[in-house]
């Protein structure tokens, strides 16, 4: 199976959608694929839980920065 289906099975397989829980199984996917390091911004619509998603994100252990 090709590395982006297990991208989409993880990100598809969430029970709660807030933002907290996007953001950890976003930095799952980050860290099973090494990409921790490798991460620059993130696209997403405006609704509050990708607000959170993104606060959340800036706090773990990645490349990611909200300011950008």
């Amino acid at each position: 199976m090709p590395n982006y289906y297990k991208n989409i099975q993880i990100l598809t397989t969430l029970q709660s959608h807030t933002g907290v829980a996007m953001a950890n199984a976003f930095q799952k996917m980050l860290e099973q694929f090494g990409l921790t390091k490798k991460v620059h911004a993130v696209n997403a619509d405006n609704t509050t839980s990708n607000d959170m998603q993104t606060t959340k994100l800036n706090q773990l252990d990645n490349t990611f920065d909200k300011d950008n």
